[in-house]
């Protein structure tokens, strides 16, 4: 009867520190939004742990299949307290864990933007699944997008963190139509719309509002003549 109960408490122990270990590293840079209602402006949250394939701190993904089995947590926003002008996203120490943050962004122009990433450990850029850069502690992953106005374009940051406290820091940044330069988080980026679940409908160009506008002015005046 001592060593049933011995056994039991042993798989108690043991399930608990499992738990603890699984849920160490979790984001703790804001709340998870489990259903929020509108998942615009907001990125979308996976983890996994432990993850064997990182065997140090310049350990980066090159392939969405290295984090496949990151399960989904919610939706996060990108903070402003260590990086003013970048979505940040940190946590407390964990060993081994994938941290994945995902969103889908659509100009109303053809812009050519840079993704900018930086990270602690490795860390990497995916644009639509594939693998545009990566690299290890503390060091800086851009990416060019030649943007094509009305089309989605789903951006994935992929930290592999070894070990100790973890962050995610990305930015956009780009010149605009009057030729002056901009750098900031996604969601005030010029002429951008952001979506976690890419569930948006187009955003019309300046040019196609101004004729709408035109259009429905034309439309009030015809039918205050009928009447």
């Amino acid at each position: 009867m001592e060593n049933i109960k011995n056994i039991f408490i042993s798989c108690f122990i043991l399930s608990f520190v499992v738990s603890m270990q699984a849920s160490a590293g979790l984001i703790t840079s804001g709340p998870i939004l489990t259903s929020p209602t509108s998942t615009e402006d907001l990125w979308s949250y996976s983890y996994m742990a432990p993850n064997y394939s990182i065997t140090s701190a310049s350990y980066f993904y090159n392939d969405v299949s290295n984090f496949s089995g990151a399960i989904e947590q919610g939706y996060v926003t990108g903070e402003n307290t260590n990086w003013p002008a970048n979505d940040a996203f940190y946590g407390s120490s964990g060993y081994k864990e994938s941290h994945i943050f995902e969103t889908h962004i659509m100009s109303s122009i053809d812009q050519v933007i840079t993704v900018n990433m930086g990270g602690d450990d490795g860390h990497s850029i995916f644009i639509d699944d594939l693998f545009m850069g990566g690299g290890g502690f503390a060091s800086h992953v851009p990416t060019a997008l030649n943007m094509v106005a009305n089309t989605s374009y789903k951006i994935t940051l992929a930290l592999a963190n070894y070990t100790g406290g973890w962050h995610v820091n990305a930015n956009l940044s780009g010149i605009d139509e009057l030729g002056d330069s901009w750098v900031g988080k996604a969601a005030h980026a010029p002429y951008m719309s952001m979506s976690a679940t890419g569930d948006f409908s187009e955003v019309p160009e300046p040019a196609s509002i101004a004729l709408m506008g035109l259009g429905l002015a034309g439309i009030a005046i015809r039918r205050r003549k009928a009447k």
